[in-house]
């Protein structure tokens, strides 16, 4: 019975240490989308050569993925190339495809990834929402956006609602509405008062043609670069450019404030050939005749060079047009900026109401230890080597066999055990003597 008992455990033990020593993790982190659309829910595909042998993971609440390479149809080995990115279930979202080499080690963690929003949403919706990611008390703020159907095509004279709310007591500080115009477009302004508190501020766009809704933060700050202008700071989101910078020449940027970009000196030769004329005219008396004399003198001075200084706003620009700009959303974060492309939609030519093109940001792709750590909780016993594992169970089983035949080469004890006393040892007694009567004389009797 007992030997049953020894064989289960030891099978168990033995599929215990096979199923640890396979799996091999790969873990990671997903970013919700620019649009602010959760990654949660979403899946990842994890595959070596192609797509058609995979994995396939859910996205928890956490915005971590958790996927075991050994159940690939054909197993990840210590140096092999796994790829993983999210695929669209139905709603158009994605990411990019990302690459974790296979290590030694019981996991390996993938570079984080941004859900990226669909070129053309499955259902009607506000394709873009635009708007400085920064302003001070005094700012008009500019919103504009595209509003298009579930065909991809643009809704043209609906009505879409704009709400702004500081985001941390959730207070309304601007409510309008605005129609798109025959494109889809739709923009509008607002003045931020003077008195207008620093902090966090959302816009929502919302429209019911559509049922559907966008959302952008913007900063409210009175030093946003933090340069320590405040007042006369043309450009409070970079601290290299405010009254007290040196301007630079022809690099289309206004270091001081000025105005204006300083053009560079112009430097010309010039060639022209100077010439002065000298006419003198004399009379003589009467009867005498006139005389006259005319001279003429020619000079050609030496070259010189004329330094030339005009302000780059001293031209005259073309009739008024009404710039409506149109941005794609931002790329990814590189090198500390990341960039997007802006379009006029009325072709003016000019810039003077241009949203910005490129930005700082804070690069995300550095991976979280945080988030990726609760991933991989309890999962340190899969990094011992497999041969360690055998080693160890082997010396286990060994040891349990020891113990075992022990225990069976001792003598079975009694079912039942009593408690009566030992039985007294039989004492030695001499023989009685046999006792017989006399019997009486006669001499006796007759007496």
């Amino acid at each position: 019975m007992h030997g049953k008992y020894i064989i289960v455990a030891m099978t168990f033990l033995i599929f215990i240490a096979g199923t640890v020593s396979a799996a091999h993790w790969i873990v990671g982190y997903v970013n919700n989308a620019t649009d602010y659309t959760p990654a949660a829910g979403h899946k990842v595909l994890v595959y070596k050569s192609n797509t058609s042998n995979n994995v396939t993971v859910d996205i928890d609440s956490s915005n971590v993925f958790l996927a075991d390479c050994e159940l690939l149809p054909n197993e990840c080995g210590l140096g092999d190339k796994i790829f993983v990115k999210v695929i669209d279930t139905g709603d158009g979202y994605t990411t990019q495809v990302t690459e974790v080499t296979v290590s030694e080690f019981g996991h390996d963690t993938a570079p984080n990834a941004t859900l990226t929003p669909p070129s053309c949403p499955k259902t009607g919706s506000l394709l873009s929402l635009d708007a400085k990611s920064q302003y001070k008390p005094g700012d008009i703020v500019s919103v504009s956006g595209l509003l298009i159907n579930s065909s991809c095509k643009p809704v043209g004279n609906k009505n879409v609602a704009i709400e702004v709310k500081n985001f941390s007591n959730n207070t309304p500080i601007y409510v309008n509405q605005t129609k798109t115009a025959a494109t889809g477009i739709f923009d509008l302004s607002f003045l931020l008062v003077s008195t207008t508190p620093k902090g966090v501020y959302r816009i929502t766009a919302a429209s019911f043609e559509t049922n559907s809704a966008r959302y952008l933060d913007f900063e409210v700050c009175t030093d946003c670069d933090k340069d320590g202008f405040s007042e006369n700071d043309c450009n409070d989101n970079n601290n290299s450019i405010n009254p007290a910078k040196t301007e630079v020449c022809g690099n289309g940027i206004d270091e001081d404030c000025s105005g204006s970009d300083l053009t560079c000196p112009v430097t010309t030769p010039n060639n022209t050939q100077t010439t002065t004329t000298t006419t003198t005219t004399s009379s003589g008396g009467s009867g005498g005749g006139g005389s006259g004399s005319t001279g003429t003198t020619t000079t050609k001075p030496a070259n010189k060079t004329t330094s030339v200084q005009t302000q780059s706003n001293q031209s005259n620009g073309p009739a008024a047009c009404n710039e409506v700009w149109v941005c794609n959303q931002w790329g990814e974060c590189v090198a500390g900026e990341r960039k997007r492309d802006c379009v006029d939609q009325n072709s003016c030519g000019t810039t003077s109401n241009k949203p910005r093109t490129s930005e700082s940001c804070t690069s995300s792709n550095t991976t979280a230890a945080a988030p990726v750590g609760a991933g991989i909780t309890g999962l340190a016993i899969g990094s011992t080597e497999p041969w360690i594992l055998g080693i160890l169970a082997i010396v286990i089983l060994i040891i349990i066999y020891v113990l075992w035949k022990k225990f069976k080469s001792k003598p079975s004890p009694p079912s039942t055990v009593s408690f009566s006393p030992a039985p007294a040892e039989p004492a030695v007694t001499e023989k009685p003597k046999s006792k017989t009567k006399k019997k009486p004389s006669k001499s006796k009797k007759r007496k």
